[in-house]
C-alpha cells in the first residue's frame, strides 16, 4: 500500500473521569475537518494510555471507555473511507494505566521488584523556577501534595497475558473493520526487566541476570524484538497491505535502537519530533539520513500542531510555523504527519485543521519532489547514538550548508567505499567489525576526519587509525585554547580561542603536519587557585601536542568539538570545523553564497525521475520562553548556488521562481536564486 503523504496522529489518551465521551462526535463534521486540513491519512484510536478502547471490545481484560456509548473507532473509519483518506488504528504498549493497577504482574520491574515508571513522583512539594537575566532570582512555588508530574506512567512488559491481550485485540480489531494499519505506541529500548516472565526468560536463553548489559540486551533482543516481529506476521497474516509501526524504535539518540534495529520488523519508518519543546528543527534532517538507508520503507517525519507538547488542549502552532516544518519534511525525503488530541466530546476543532490545511495546501504543490527523494553527498557521517556528538556535528554541517550521508554500525564495506570523506565524532565507541571496515577506507585512499575521543580504542589506551600521532592521554587541565595556523585560518581570528573543555594529548610523527596548536591556561580553576569570574588566561607559548593534525588522507581533532559546539554554539568552533573539512574535501557537490547560517540546503536524488533537487529553506527559530517558534519567514535575496554532480544536468527550473536558467557544459553550474520566502527548491534533470 501506498503511503499517503499527508497525515494527522490523533491522540485521544481520555480519563475514566471525563464524562459524555464521543457525545458530540459527527462523521459529517469528521470529514468537513479532515477535507479543509487537504489531509489523507488520520492515525485514530483504538486504546489509550488509559487503558481504554474506543470501540465494542469483547476480548478478556480489554474495556470499553466507560462513560463512551458509541462505536467511536467505527465511525471514525467508516467517515474516512468515505472520503478516501486511510485511518491506521492506534494501540497503546508500553503505558496502560488501567492495566498496571488491575494487573501489576503485567508491569516491567527494576532488579529491587519496584515497577519502572516513567517521570516519577520524587515526593517532592516544591518547585524552583529560576529566570536568568542581570541578576538570578529564584521563586520557590509550593505543588500541592496531590500534584501528578507530566506525562507519568507506569511501563508495562509486552510478554505473558498482556502480550495476548494486545495480540488478541489485533484479532478482533482485523476481524471486526476495514483496518488499513496500527500503530503500536511506547518501545522504550533502554529499559532492564526484571518481572517474573523476564526472570524466567532471562535463564531460559543463557543470559546473566546479574549484568544489566545482557539483561538489557534480552529485552531488546528477545522481549522486543519476538513481540514486534510476531504483531506484524499476525496481522499481515490477516491484512496483508496493513502498514505497521512501533513508536520509539526510531529515536537515533537512544544507542539501543542503533545497536538493536528493532524498527526493522515495521513497514514504515514515522519520525518523530516536537521542535519547539524537544529536538529542534534540525533534528529531522540526521534522522532522516538514517532511516533512507532503509530504501524501501518510507519515512515520515512526525510533528505537533501544539505549541508545547503532545496532551496540551488549546496549544496552537501559527500556520507558517506549520508551512515551514511541512516543507522541511518534504526537503528531506519525507511524508508529514502532525499531531493532535481530539476533544473527548469527539467534536474535531476546525482552527486547528485550518492551520494544518494552509501547511499542507502548498505541500500538494511540492510533495512530488521531495517524497522517496534519497539525500546525495560524498561526505558520510558516522553515526554514535550519542545525542551532543552527533547533534552538535550535524549542526555544523547544516548551519556550513555542507550536505551529508549517515552511515553507521550497520553499513555495509561497499556502502561506506562509496564516501570521499567520512567524519567520526567523538563520541563513537567502534566495535571490531566496525574498526575493519574503517580502517580499510582509509587504506583505499579516502578522506578521513576523526574528532577527540572518538579516534580511540575501547580501553581509551591508543589510537585506532593512523592519524599520524601517538596517543599519551588526558590534558592536565580542565580546559584550553586553540591558535590556528595559515591553513585553517580563513574568517577565523589569529588569537587562541576557547575551547571549554580540554583535548586529548598526542606527540605528531614525523610526516604529519600540525593545522592547529593548543595554549594552556596557567593552572585549573579550582578552590584554592582562581583567576576572576572563569577561566586563566592562556599561557603565551605553545603546547608539543597539536590541536588539530593533518596526515595523509586524515585529519585528527584533539577535542570533542562536535559536543563543544552542541553545549557552547560558538561560531569559531563551527567555523574551524568547517574550514578542515574544505581544506580535505575539495569535492563539495553544493556551494552557497548569500544564505544565512539559519537557512538549510538539502540535496535529494529521485533516480527514478532521472533529477536532482535542491531544497532551499529560511525561516529562523527565536527563542520564547522554554519554546523556540518560527513566526516570521522574512525574504531572502541574491542566493547563489555552486553545483558539481556527477551527472551531466540537462535542464534546470526553480519550482516557484520564475527565470530561466541556462546550463553550460563543462563547468561547475552556478545559479542564483534572486529572491526566495521560506522555501524553493531548484530541479536539475539529467
Amino acid at each position: 500500500m501506498e503511503e499517503p503523504s499527508r497525515q494527522v496522529h490523533l491522540d485521544f489518551h481520555t480519563s475514566e473521569h471525563v464524562p459524555d465521551i464521543g457525545k458530540y462526535f459527527s462523521k459529517e463534521q469528521f470529514k468537513e475537518a479532515l477535507q479543509i486540513g487537504h489531509i489523507n491519512q488520520i492515525n485514530i484510536f483504538g486504546k489509550c494510555h488509559h487503558s481504554w478502547c474506543y470501540y465494542p471490545t469483547k476480548v478478556n481484560h480489554a474495556q470499553m471507555h466507560p462513560n463512551l456509548k458509541i462505536d467511536l473507532l467505527g465511525q471514525q473509519i467508516e467517515a474516512c473511507h468515505e472520503i478516501n483518506v486511510k485511518a491506521p488504528v492506534y494501540l497503546t504498549v508500553g503505558w496502560s494505566a488501567s492495566d498496571a493497577e488491575n494487573h501489576p504482574e503485567w508491569c516491567t520491574r527494576n532488579q529491587d521488584g519496584s515497577i519502572i515508571e516513567f517521570n516519577k513522583k520524587t515526593g517532592s512539594e516544591t518547585e524552583e523556577v529560576i529566570s536568568t537575566g542581570l541578576h538570578i532570582d529564584k521563586e520557590i512555588r509550593q505543588k500541592d501534595k496531590n500534584f501528578r508530574p507530566y506525562c507519568n506512567w507506569k511501563f508495562m512488559c509486552p510478554t505473558g497475558e498482556y502480550r495476548d491481550l494486545i495480540s488478541n485485540m489485533v484479532s478482533e480489531l482485523c476481524s471486526n473493520y476495514q483496518v488499513d494499519g496500527f500503530f503500536f505506541d511506547i518501545h522504550f529500548t533502554q529499559l532492564k526487566c526484571y518481572c517474573n516472565n523476564c526472570q524466567q526468560s532471562l535463564k531460559e536463553n543463557g543470559f546473566d541476570i546479574n549484568n544489566p548489559v545482557e539483561v538489557n540486551t534480552h529485552w531488546n533482543d528477545i522481549v522486543l524484538r519476538n513481540f514486534t516481529r510476531d504483531m506484524t506476521d499476525h496481522i499481515h497474516s490477516m491484512q496483508p497491505a496493513a502498514s505497521i509501526f512501533y513508536n520509539g524504535l526510531t529515536v537515533i539518540e537512544r544507542k539501543e535502537n542503533l545497536k538493536f534495529r528493532v524498527h526493522e520488523n515495521a513497514t514504515k519508518n514515522d519520525l518523530e519530533d516536537l521542535p519547539t519543546t524537544w529536538g529542534g528543527y534540525d533534528k529531522l534532517a540526521t534522522q532522516a539520513r538514517y532511516f533512507h538507508n532503509y530504501k524501501n520503507k518510507p519515512i515520515i517525519g512526525m510533528s505537533g500542531k501544539f505549541h508545547t507538547s503532545w496532551g496540551e488542549f488549546g496549544g496552537f502552532k501559527y500556520p507558517e510555523a506549520l508551512k515551514y516544518e511541512a516543507a522541511a519534511m518534504i526537503s528531506h525525503g519525507a511524508r508529514c504527519n502532525f499531531g493532535d488530541h481530539l476533544h473527548p466530546s469527539g467534536e474535531m476543532d476546525l482552527d486547528t485543521y485550518r492551520n494544518i490545511g494552509a501547511a499542507f495546501e502548498y505541500i500538494k504543490k511540492i510533495e512530488d519532489f521531495g517524497i522517496d527523494g534519497k539525500p546525495y553527498s560524498n561526505i558520510g557521517l558516522y553515526l554514535t547514538g550519542s545525542y551532543n556528538a552527533d547533534d552538535g556535528l550535524a549542526r555544523i554541517l547544516l548551519e556550513e550548508h555542507i550536505e551529508y550521508e549517515v552511515v553507521s554500525n550497520n553499513s555495509s564495506q561497499e556502502r561506506i567505499n562509496n564516501f570521499e570523506l567520512i567524519i567520526i565524532p567523538s563520541a563513537n565507541i567502534l566495535e571490531e567489525q566496525e574498526i575493519e571496515k574503517l580502517q580499510k577506507f582509509q587504506k583505499k585512499g579516502r578522506n578521513l576526519i576523526v574528532i577527540g575521543k572518538g579516534a580511540l580504542d575501547s580501553k581509551k589506551d591508543k589510537f585506532l587509525f593512523d592519524i599520524g600521532a601517538k596517543y599519551i592521554g588526558d590534558s592536565d587541565y580542565d580546559m584550553d585554547y586553540i591558535q590556528v595556523r595559515k591553513e585553517l585560518s580563513s574568517n577565523l581570528v589569529a588569537s587562541p580561542f576557547i575551547t571549554y573543555n580540554p583535548a586529548i594529548k598526542s606527540e605528531a610523527q614525523k610526516g604529519s603536519k600540525i593545522l592547529a596548536d593548543i595554549k594552556v591556561p596557567y593552572f585549573s580553576r579550582t578552590l584554592e587557585k582562581y583567576n576572576g569570574h572563569l577561566y586563566a588566561p592562556n599561557k603565551l607559548e605553545k603546547e608539543k601536542y597539536p590541536a588539530v593534525l593533518h596526515h595523509n588522507n586524515t585529519v585528527f581533532f584533539a577535542h570533542d568539538l562536535d559536543r563543544i559546539y552542541a553545549e557552547n554554539g560558538s561560531k569559531v568552533h563551527r567555523q574551524l570545523f568547517a574550514n578542515a573539512i574544505r581544506y580535505l574535501h575539495k569535492n563539495l557537490m553544493v556551494k552557497t553564497k548569500g544564505l544565512p547560517s539559519a537557512g538549510r540546503v538539502t540535496l535529494l536524488h529521485q533516480e527514478n525521475k532521472n533529477r536532482f533537487i535542491i531544497h532551499l529553506l529560511y525561516a529562523p527559530p527565536l527563542e520564547r520562553g522554554r519554546c523556540l517558534v518560527i513566526e516570521d519567514l522574512p525574504e531572502i535575496h541574491n542566493v547563489e548556488l555552486t553545483i558539481n554532480l556527477d551527472k551531466e544536468i540537462k535542464n534546470a527550473y526553480f519550482l516557484n521562481l520564475e527565470k530561466k536558467i541556462i546550463i553550460k557544459k563543462n563547468n561547475d553550474l552556478i545559479i542564483k536564486v534572486d529572491k526566495f520566502q521560506m522555501h524553493e527548491a531548484l530541479i536539475l534533470e539529467y
